[in-house]
């Protein structure tokens, strides 16, 4: 049993690049949706992580390196932290999204990095 769950978790999925894909395509969506709450700059930093997380995604179908894992964990985290480095102002929806959403890819992101490392061990 613990054999076959470690098979399965060492294991990099598809549905895994489609949930990236999938939260990509929210961090894009989510200043969009509150347009009238964000500032400029929350919505500019929203749109920017929102492309390079989707352009990872497709960095990764294309070929299997580490630097895609890399770069999603870093957007996410900062995606996280812009909360508070931006003044989001009165964004309070957007800065709610913002920081679930970048948590949500940089944990992702970093399992499957952990997964790439297991897989090459």
């Amino acid at each position: 049993m613990a054999r076959f769950m470690q098979l399965q978790l060492t294991t990099h999925r598809p549905w895994e690049d489609w949930l990236v894909t999938i939260l990509g395509i929210l961090v894009l969506a989510a200043p969009i949706t509150v347009f009238r709450e964000a500032s400029g700059p929350a919505l500019f930093n929203g749109l920017a992580v929102g492309v390079v997380i989707l352009a990872m995604v497709l960095f990764e179908a294309m070929n299997r390196l580490r630097l895609e894992e890399i770069v999603q964990f870093a957007a996410g985290v900062w995606l996280m932290i812009s909360v508070f480095v931006i003044d989001y102002g009165l964004a309070g929806q957007l800065r709610i999204w913002h920081f679930i959403l970048g948590a949500l890819v940089a944990i992702l992101a970093a399992f499957e990095f952990w997964q790439d490392s297991v897989k090459r061990a």
